[in-house]
């Protein structure tokens, strides 16, 4: 049965003309991602109104969702050529600017709007931001982010910010923004998720876990913090553990990380045989990556394999590539030497 969304934007209408009810089954069409037909439909719209330069701002969306950032550009322009104080128009371009690594454009489009709106408006800082992020401007970015927040804090902005401040080593304060927002906001998932991963990351398990879980009530198809419960449950709690780590497989099958952490919560759940074939498929879809090598070692060791295992190591260190268990790696490889 077709869906709901989108299925009545293409019915026949006595009056093809209408500009009210194009404009509608653009704005639908954009909001469903559905590119192609929108822009079909601004372009009808755009020879029934050639003067409104909305209809070009959201053809540069189109555009956009098309991956023709050049078309996108043209529209923007043109826009903005048809009304000079188009604050849409100008944040496309400075947006797209920014995207496309050139700086002294983007500040140009920037200053125009800061012109027009201020140097204190919502969109300008974020803006601002932006700008400083794609020149490695950290300190600036910061600033930036910091009076957006101070000004309209929301989970968008916080996210900015703490992301901001993450880069400049300051996890702590990043941390303590997360943590006092998510005690407002409880069930903001999005920041719990953020703040899981710089939980775990900082190697607080107690309380990374705690902080998927929250995510997964918000959004319980978020496959991300689904394995990584898996794998911080793995030793704990290994049944729950593999709960986890199938729906996460179920929700991304072709996630390498993902299928490794599959096989390796099976390993812990004695299901030897079922890691291996798993481990492989994870194989399958990133062949060198030391880190599933060296989880095929562990696995084979397991199976009794030690041979086998062996030669996985052998191949895994005389890699190039660096890999966070590599010293791991080389000492079970030692072991399994005899050494």
């Amino acid at each position: 049965m077709p869906s709901k969304h989108g299925a009545c934007y293409r019915q026949p209408s006595d009056n093809p003309n209408d500009v009210n009810l194009l404009g509608l089954m653009a704005e639908s069409e954009l909001a469903l991602q559905r590119y192609a037909e929108a822009k079909q439909t601004l372009q009808q719209l755009a020879t029934l109104t050639p003067k409104d330069p909305k209809v070009l701002v959201a053809t540069a969306q189109a555009e956009l969702g098309l991956e023709q950032p050049d078309a996108a550009k043209k529209a923007l322009e043109r826009a903005l050529e048809m009304d000079s104080k188009s604050t849409a128009a100008l944040i496309g371009l400075t947006r797209l600017a920014i995207a496309q690594k050139s700086p002294t454009q983007a500040q140009v489009r920037l200053d125009a709007l800061s012109t027009l709106v201020g140097a204190e408006n919502a969109d300008v800082l974020l803006l601002t931001g932006n700008l400083a992020e794609s020149k490695n401007d950290w300190r600036s970015a910061r600033t930036a982010y910091q009076k957006l927040f101070d000004q309209t804090p929301s989970t968008v902005s916080l996210i900015w910010l703490t992301r901001a401040l993450a880069k400049l080593d300051d996890v702590a304060g990043a941390r303590r923004l997360m943590t006092e927002w998510v005690a407002q906001h409880p069930k903001d998932g999005l920041v719990h998720f953020q703040l899981a991963q710089v939980e775990m990351t900082a190697g607080h398990n107690d309380q990374a876990i705690t902080h998927f879980q929250r995510t997964l009530e918000t959004n319980p198809k978020n496959a991300v913090a689904m394995n990584n419960l898996a794998w911080l449950l793995q030793d704990r709690d290994p049944a729950q553990a593999l709960k986890y780590a199938q729906q996460a497989f179920a929700a991304a099958p072709k996630s390498a990380e993902i299928v490794d952490t599959l096989a390796m919560v099976l390993l812990r759940n004695g299901q030897i045989r079922d890691a291996l074939r798993t481990i492989d498929k994870a194989l399958a879809l990133s062949a060198d990556n030391g880190s599933l090598l060296f989880h095929k070692a562990q696995i084979l060791q397991k199976s009794g394999d030690r041979a086998q295992a062996q030669q996985v190591l052998e191949t895994a260190l005389q890699s190039t590539q660096t890999f966070a268990e590599r010293s791991e790696a080389e000492a079970l490889l030692k072991l399994l030497r005899g050494n």
